[in-house]
């Protein structure tokens, strides 16, 4: 009795899993294309109506295809939403490492001032639908790990570079406060239209002030 109990919340979650997983991934140039307009009126309706107000019908006439097609690649309305989750995800994380390599031998202050740059403005891609995903989805499909890695990974190197000029001793702990800070400042003040680059200056002093020896 116990293990079937157990089992139940397993399999529930391996179901919804699989519902959001693509029929098939596109092999052609043509059926790129349709793939990418097909996520691209995904994403323009879930920031219009919602997740509730989403259907595989509006997609599907928005991005000029039929339904069949549309069910070539999305079987579900999960699996539909979770491309539109990835792709925010993706482009999130390439505006973040662009150029982020190049931050390991600036001055402290320098570094601070660009992993926060590419922070903020990776955190501010495409707000509304980044709120929908977030606050909507029935379940989790907004897949932050690569980005929240890379930027764990950034502050690490960097800290172990400079240990002479850093504050914090607790390396992990301190990579966790500011990858909170960095995220919940740079997510509010996006929801709210502060100016970007003010918002890169404020949270400079701030980061730089808690990292600095």
């Amino acid at each position: 009795m116990g293990g079937d109990v157990d089992s139940r919340p397993r399999r529930a979650v391996a179901r919804s899993k699989k519902r959001r997983i693509p029929r098939k991934k596109p092999a052609q140039q043509r059926s790129r294309e349709t793939v990418r307009a097909i996520v691209a009126a995904a994403a323009r309706i879930l920031k219009r109506d919602g997740y509730e107000g989403t259907n595989v019908n509006r997609v599907a006439e928005l991005a000029g295809v039929s339904i069949g097609s549309l069910y070539q690649y999305f079987p579900t309305k999960e699996a539909l939403v979770a491309a539109v989750a990835q792709d925010l995800a993706e482009r999130t994380v390439a505006v973040f490492q662009e150029g982020i390599v190049d931050f390991a031998f600036l001055p402290l202050r320098d570094a601070a001032r660009g992993v926060v740059e590419r922070a903020v403005r990776a955190l501010r891609i495409d707000p509304k639908l980044r709120e929908v995903i977030r606050e909507q989805l029935p379940v989790e499909v907004f897949d932050t790990r690569d980005f929240d890695a890379m930027l764990a990974d950034a502050v690490k190197l960097y800290f172990q570079a400079r240990a002479d000029v850093i504050r914090p001793m607790n390396v992990d702990l301190a990579v966790a406060i500011l990858r909170a800070c960095v995220e919940g400042v740079a997510l509010v003040t996006s929801n709210r239209g502060d100016p970007e680059e003010e918002v890169v200056e404020e949270l400079t002093h701030l980061v730089y002030g808690y990292v600095a020896r």
